[in-house]
């Protein structure tokens, strides 16, 4: 039976957020004042997301590995650190853009916003792919399945439902469809109906109709 996975299933909602978010920026008409607030408003929300992610880790994950690879942790750890700095100093020029009157102004400003956005979003991406290849193995080694899913719960439950329900929409319109069928099936194994239901309501607002249909079908709910 496959192990209990720590990264991968919130991974693939951020990559699905940080594609959405590059494409808003790239394709960003910086000389239309009036519809940069739209657009700066999406790209803040997301980094906002990356950023909170991060600290979920930090808070109730890398603790439980550091005794396992302390080095991999500190790694990990500094990688979050750059991050954030990144992010603290993307927001102030997300405000300003807005501000400036000037369209050439504007339109040179937008370049230099999504030259640094990218660097970030590629810095993340790298970091993603160093926890998935390098610590997911620790965390099997540390922790056992039961335990990870602990730290998931604890992670779910240190949420507002509201920014909770949005990172599981994230995950969802990000997963395969066996990842779907085994969350179904391990939902219907453990938890009462109406948690039951409630996951398939967010499938409704987040799939197509008729995938939806079909991964009912498949888990029997």
């Amino acid at each position: 039976m496959p192990r209990q996975d720590a990264f991968t299933f919130v991974h693939k909602g951020l990559r699905t957020l940080i594609y959405r978010m590059s494409s808003t920026m790239q394709s960003a008409d910086f000389s239309d004042q009036a519809a940069l607030p739209q657009v700066t408003a999406e790209v803040g929300h997301g980094l906002e997301l990356l950023a909170e992610h991060g600290g979920h880790e930090d808070r109730f994950l890398f603790p439980r590995l550091l005794d396992q690879e302390p080095e991999l942790v500190r790694t990990a750890d500094n990688h979050h650190k750059e991050i954030h700095r990144k992010i603290d100093a993307l927001h102030p020029a997300l405000r300003t853009i807005v501000e400036e009157p000037d369209a050439t102004c504007r339109v040179e400003a937008g370049e230099r916003l999504n030259r640094e956005l990218n660097g970030l979003l590629a810095f993340y991406l790298s970091h993603l792919c160093f926890e998935e290849e390098r610590l997911l193995p620790v965390t099997h080694q540390a922790l056992t399945d039961d335990e990870i899913i602990k730290i998931r719960i604890s992670i779910q439950k240190s949420m507002p439902a509201e920014r909770y329900a949005e990172f599981l929409k994230l995950m969802l319109a990000s997963a395969n469809d066996p990842e779907l069928v085994a969350l179904l099936n391990g939902l219907k194994a453990g938890a009462p109906p109406p948690a039951v239901q409630h996951l398939v309501q967010m499938f409704e607002q987040v799939l197509p109709a008729a995938r939806t249909k079909m991964l009912r079908e498949r888990a029997g709910v």
